[in-house]
């Protein structure tokens, strides 16, 4: 956790520093990022939020999607 709060601490000064434009590009597995969005939330919203909504907007397209259902109806 507290490596957790370091690379974030460090990331926001390097964003302060005018480096914005420099993208990293990390894996990891559906636990880890888990893990490291359940870390997020340990930090106050004003920091977690923005980063969370981030990996969730880019994992969405990577993650299976249900098949759907086909042949269902809605009933009145």
């Amino acid at each position: 956790m507290k490596l957790l709060v370091m690379i974030v601490q460090r990331a926001h000064v390097l964003l302060n520093n005018n480096m914005e434009n420099i993208t990293l590009k990390f894996e990891f597995s559906i636990d880890e990022a888990n893990v490291l969005l359940a870390a997020l939330q340990e930090l106050p919203a004003k920091v977690a939020n923005p980063l969370t909504a981030k990996i969730q907007q880019q994992a969405r397209p990577q993650l299976p999607q249900p098949e759907e259902q086909v042949g269902l109806e809605l009933v009145k």
